[in-house]
């Protein structure tokens, strides 16, 4: 907006009836209102640049080590860091005063708190116009009942421990099978949820159908059709219901897991579907991923999804995978490539006595 500076209203009493010409109105107006000049600010080279994983746990220390910003005249700059919801005000560590040697540099301690925060960083100087940066990142914590909570050890349960990487799960008995409560989470093949290991233990890893059938421990393995539909009778109360590569009808909430992340529900509420979780199964839906055209790995369908490899094959390009959709009471089945198409796993074995 133009400010004028110096401008008056001039209220002319007509006591004489004295007539003011346009003209000497302009100029009284060019006298008495003259525009400010605008001042003109440098701009800094280049932008400010810094690295944040998208995903951190509480006592993490994160180092910011900013570059990509210089001024013109090589002189020193300001630079300050707000991270919110932790900070009220911006932390200045080196005014435009101090020496270029001054670290600019910032250190901070991931709290135990569940949420997403923000990191701001701010380059300043007399004269110039600031420039700035900000990453997100969320907090997850990997320990059972904080980040992911709704899976409680329950009656008949048991506890068993990999031992190659010492990671434990909760298992339920269904019928004459034992069943990991939990997707796999060992590292050895796969992939976690957006390539962060954070989120391995909280949600296990998703694993191509070749890596499915060697993923679990000694001792268990990739649940076939059959073990599916044995699980799926058990849940209906009827040994004869459904066939081993059909869809189960009805059957979704009898194994799904009413869940929270971060303290927001997971499956969303369809009135199709009652989760009650029955069996002790606790699928949470975590969707699946696919591998894209440059190679990666790109994830999908969570919050909507469930998706578990069996060890069955369709053919010699697909396996065969059971789903469950947020919005339908059926557990059902489908194919997918062995290769490009990642689910969760569980692993079963049969109960000795």
């Amino acid at each position: 907006m133009t400010k004028f500076a110096g401008c008056y209203i001039i209220r002319l009493k007509m006591k004489f009836r004295h007539i003011l010409t346009i003209g000497a109105i302009a100029a009284i107006s060019l006298i008495g209102c003259k525009k400010d000049e605008t001042p003109v600010y440098e701009s800094f080279n280049g932008s400010v640049k810094f690295d944040l994983q998208s995903y951190v746990s509480p006592g993490d220390v994160i180092r910011f080590h900013p570059s990509g910003v210089s001024r013109e005249d090589g002189e020193s700059f300001g630079f300050s860091w707000k991270i919110t919801p932790f900070m009220s005000k911006a932390d200045t560590i080196r005014t435009e005063n101090d020496p270029l040697t001054k670290s600019i540099d910032y250190v901070f301690t991931v709290p135990d708190t569940l949420c997403s925060f923000t990191v701001y960083a701010y380059a300043f100087a007399k004269g110039y116009t600031g420039t700035s940066a900000n990453h997100t990142a969320m907090i997850v914590n990997p320990e059972r009942g904080t980040s992911l909570k709704g899976m409680e050890l329950r009656e008949g349960d048991s506890v068993f421990v990999d031992p190659r990487d010492n990671k434990d799960y909760y298992v339920a008995k269904i019928g004459n099978t034992e069943w990991f409560r939990e997707n796999l989470a060992y590292e050895g093949f796969g992939k976690p949820y957006e390539n962060a290991s954070v989120f391995a233990k909280v949600f296990g890893c998703y694993y191509n159908w070749d890596e499915a059938v060697q993923a679990c421990p000694d001792g268990w393995r990739l649940p076939s059709q059959e073990d599916w539909l044995a699980a799926a009778r058990i849940c209906a109360g009827d040994a004869n219901a459904f066939e081993a590569d059909g869809t189960f009808e009805g059957m979704s909430g009898g194994f799904m897991m009413n869940a929270l992340f971060n303290d927001e529900r997971m499956w969303e509420f369809w009135p199709a579907v009652k989760i009650t979780d029955k069996l002790g199964f606790s699928a949470i839906p975590m969707g699946y991923s696919l591998v894209g055209r440059s190679g990666d790995v790109e994830f999908s369908g969570v919050n909507e999804y469930a998706s578990f490899w069996t060890s069955n094959e369709y053919d010699e390009e697909q396996g065969q995978f059971r789903y469950i959709y947020v919005a339908d009471p059926d557990v059902l089945t489908g194919s997918a490539s062995k290769e490009g198409f990642y689910a969760s796993v569980r692993c079963v074995r049969d109960v000795t006595e």
